[in-house]
């Protein structure tokens, strides 16, 4: 992507209350097979200090935040607050007893990257 793609792309997403980063990968396929791609990240300051747990997940480096177990808790007495069932809660249920069973219980939310896109 030419910067100016970039640019464009970034205002369209703020208009629309949007954040954008460019994060552009490099190692090709055979860094992807030994785990040693690398991945520069630009944009705003603000939005890269306020997206740093996330993209540090990618890495498995980050210190936790409010942990998926507690998420998991407090969205199960949400659905039963509610009394109805809706797909999106169901399936982000789902995804946090996925990482809390794989052992992420004490990770932060950023642990989905895991079930995501690895």
């Amino acid at each position: 992507m030419s910067s100016q793609t970039a640019l464009q792309a970034a205002e369209i997403l703020k208009n629309k209350g949007a954040h954008f980063l460019d994060c552009p990968v490099s190692g090709g396929v055979e860094g992807a097979r030994k785990g040693t791609l690398a991945m520069m990240v630009g944009g705003e300051q603000a939005i890269l200090d306020k997206a740093r747990g996330t993209l540090a997940a990618i890495t498995g480096t980050y210190t936790p935040g409010f942990k998926v177990n507690l998420h998991h808790k407090d969205l199960t007495i949400c659905q039963k607050m509610a009394d109805t069932s809706l797909p999106i809660v169901a399936m982000t249920l789902a995804h946090y007893q996925q990482l809390m069973d794989d052992g992420y219980a004490d990770e932060d939310i950023s642990a989905l990257f895991r079930i995501k896109y690895q």
